[in-house]
């Protein structure tokens, strides 16, 4: 038996195990992390290697200008290898105007602490404003 859905969204099975549920809440939830980096790296790569502009990317992906720069400069900003595993891009981005040095010393600091970041940009929080 399906779980009846609005017009245009997948009918869910009633018979989804309560585990079975929650480990794909999880799988996705993961991939809706990763989204923002992978799409900042393809498009740097993108305008890197193809010469694709971002107003090309926004008519491709269907996502607005402004959105696609920001994971674009955040990605090219921050490499791979320095990079927060354990803080969200939106970590990243609240510090990507900072110099090098002080964009790691308060991404570290958010780790250590475990800040999560609530309407309030990080920088205002280590600088207790």
């Amino acid at each position: 038996m399906d779980v009846a859905a609005p017009r245009g969204v997948r009918r869910l099975p009633l018979s989804t195990a309560p585990a079975a549920w929650r480990a794909k809440l999880l799988r996705l939830a993961e991939r809706e992390k990763r989204t923002p980096w992978e799409l900042g790296d393809h498009l740097v790569l993108g305008e890197r290697v193809h010469g694709v502009t971002y107003r090309q990317a926004t008519r491709l992906a269907g996502l607005g200008y402004g959105t696609l720069r920001n994971y674009a400069s955040v990605a090219a900003r921050f490499d791979v290898s320095v990079r927060y595993d354990a803080l969200t891009f939106r970590h990243h981005a609240e510090v990507a105007a900072c110099d090098a040095d002080a964009a790691d010393d308060l991404l570290a600091l958010a780790q250590l602490a475990a800040i999560a970041i609530q309407g309030k940009p990080l920088k205002n929080i280590v600088n207790g404003v």
